[in-house]
């Protein structure tokens, strides 16, 4: 919110070109040793050391290739600030592998309080840098560096907590697990990446930076749900599933009860997002970004169909199934990056819908392996999702209702988000109740777990 108002949609767009970059280059760097740590079976110090000798070997090179790259990037996108911004970024490759096998040791053993305290570390000490460095005029830039020292607290956070395997030292006699592992995740990983970034790719060179900047933002609004809903669960999702799976336990139970509880939180966050988008970008953010409202609109609105299938590469990571998410991002990634370009020839506005082909498309072929992996098919997804479609179009409906009374009396942005957002918290819950949805009963159990242990606090 604050950088929105003191950077530009050219230098936000600059920054989003680089985030591209780093973003396909950080799949290889990892290799896919964090999900080897969590999901191996039998994980003793020689693989672990021989993870730490993988993470280096990969990070240090993709480093090396992304900073002799620099220039002719920037020379392909006609930016020559873009170099000094990609250099401060390849720092974060020769950092991060220091720490990153310990880190992902923390999420094998579930040890979320103490990522809760680093992910907060680390998102302050973002936050102060960023915002610091670009009050002082230093532009994109001040978002690369803001990345990189939060990269080193990070890793010196994951340090003091785990000293003895942070600092052990590399082998390679355990090191052709972790590459067959690392060669098929990384492998999907990078296809993913380069699909997932290529509209912005396509976008700094088609319409420039500035249409760039505005669909980042506009692409930023929606992800907000992964970054602050789904990536979160996602830390404790890929986890559990694993230990199910070690412990032989029915995944399609587990991943039923999982989707039922996510959809019923993300579809109603798409809708609403998408009804009111720009009235969330003019409080937000400000009214250079009106432009991002149309985008972000559309995007929320096809999002909603992400609210299904959230879980699912999650579920086949911690089944071991590596195999089969390379074989849905081969077929995905091709077909998605092609709509880009098609979409590129005619607006901004339609490259929104490449992406709705993609998701929708993603959905089926999430299907197929689902039900091959774990015998879970559409039947199954519908069993476990109609009553959070029954809560999220009931509550969409109200919203509409209360937003067309409104505007009947021409409100502020801030005044329409001021009552509508409640009524739509208050309406969810309620729905929740009426409907019997299975999160209520997990909501009531928090309050319940919470009040008991207020009244017994001395």
């Amino acid at each position: 919110m604050v950088l929105a108002r003191i950077l530009t949609p050219h230098e936000i767009g600059m920054y989003s070109l680089c985030v591209a970059f780093s973003g396909i280059a950080s799949v290889l760097r990892d290799f896919g040793v964090s999900e080897y740590v969590i999901q191996e079976k039998n994980l003793d110090e020689e693989k672990l050391r021989s993870a730490h000798a993988v993470a280096f070997i990969t990070a240090w090179s993709i480093g090396i290739v992304l900073f002799l790259l620099r220039d002719v990037i920037a020379d392909y996108y006609k930016e020559p600030a873009l170099v000094p911004v990609l250099s401060v970024a390849c720092l974060n490759f020769f950092i991060l592998p220091f720490a990153s096998p310990s880190y992902a040791l923390l999420h094998r053993e579930m040890a979320f309080r103490q990522l809760f305290y680093i992910q907060t570390t680390t998102n302050l000490s973002y936050a102060a840098v960023g915002i610091s460095l670009a009050w002082l005029d230093f532009g994109p830039i001040a978002l690369a560096w803001a990345s990189c020292l939060s990269i080193l607290v990070q890793s010196l956070y994951v340090a003091a907590i785990k000293p003895r395997e942070t600092f052990m030292l590399p082998r390679f006699r355990a090191v052709k697990g972790v590459l067959s592992y690392g060669t098929m995740f990384s492998s999907s990983r990078i296809i993913e990446a380069v699909g997932g970034n290529s509209q912005d790719l396509v976008i700094g060179r088609q319409f420039g930076f500035e249409s760039l900047g505005l669909f980042s933002r506009a692409f930023s609004l929606i992800e907000m749900f992964t970054t602050y809903f789904s990536n979160t669960v996602s830390r404790v999702a890929t986890p559990a599933f694993a230990n199910s799976h070690r412990e032989g336990e029915c995944l399609a139970t587990s991943y039923a009860h999982a989707v039922s509880i996510v959809s019923v939180i993300a579809i109603p966050f798409y809708l609403f997002m998408s009804l009111m988008a720009p009235d969330i970008i003019m409080v937000l953010f400000g009214p250079q970004w009106e432009q991002a409202a149309p985008i972000a609109r559309a995007l929320a609105a096809f999002g909603a169909i992400t609210g299904l299938s959230n879980l699912a590469l999650n579920v086949l990571t911690a089944a071991g199934q590596v195999k089969r998410r390379l074989q849905i991002t081969m077929i995905v990634t091709p077909i998605h990056i092609m709509n880009i370009i098609i979409a590129s020839m005619f607006s901004l506005q339609a490259i929104t819908y490449a992406w709705l082909c993609t998701w929708v498309l993603t959905l089926f072929i999430y299907e197929y392996h689902l039900r091959q992996a774990l015998s879970f098919g559409f039947i199954d997804l519908w069993k476990a999702c109609r009553k959070s479609l029954l809560v999220a179009f009931t509550g969409l409906a109200i919203q509409v209702s209360l937003f067309l009374l409104i505007n009947e009396f021409d409100a502020h942005s801030l005044v329409r988000l001021i009552i509508i957002g409640p009524l739509a918290v208050g309406t969810w819950v309620f729905l929740l109740k009426a409907f019997n949805h299975p999160l209520f009963a997990e909501l009531l159990a928090l309050y319940r777990s919470a009040t008991q242990r207020l009244k017994t606090k001395p």
